[in-house]
């Protein structure tokens, strides 16, 4: 009961906060210094004033597979055994590519036969469309 006395009695106890402050300024100090303020740009895009280009593109060469398996090149019903050298002959009178449509019910099988023909004609750039 005399220590509890004594403790209540003794109003001059404190803890000194100075070193902590003095801390917190150190700290405050060394983070402002080593924090880089660099302004970051975005990218910048290249816009063309003018026209825009004319390109003198040919007509693509166009293979329909249907959702029966028919195959139709240039409006006309066509195997897959004919497939290749109609392909072919196609290839040699434009370079304006190949575009496969595909209607919504296709068996892959016979997309990856067609596709097959496509490499086999010598066709390197081809492009799958659904319909």
């Amino acid at each position: 009961m005399r220590k509890l006395k004594n403790f209540l009695r003794d109003e001059s106890k404190s803890i000194d906060i100075s070193p902590l402050i003095d801390m917190v300024f150190i700290l405050l100090v060394f983070f402002v210094v080593a924090t880089s303020f660099i302004e970051e740009r975005g990218l910048e895009p290249k816009t063309n004033d003018g026209p825009a280009p004319i390109i003198d593109m040919e007509e693509p060469i166009i293979v329909r597979i249907r959702d029966s398996g028919e195959l139709v090149f240039a409006e006309r019903s066509v195997s897959l055994e004919t497939l290749e050298t109609m392909l072919r002959s196609a290839s040699q009178m434009t370079s304006g590519g190949l575009i496969v449509e595909l209607e919504s019910e296709v068996n892959t099988s016979q997309l990856v036969a067609v596709m097959d023909k496509v490499v086999a004609a010598g066709i390197d750039s081809s492009v799958l469309k659904q319909i």
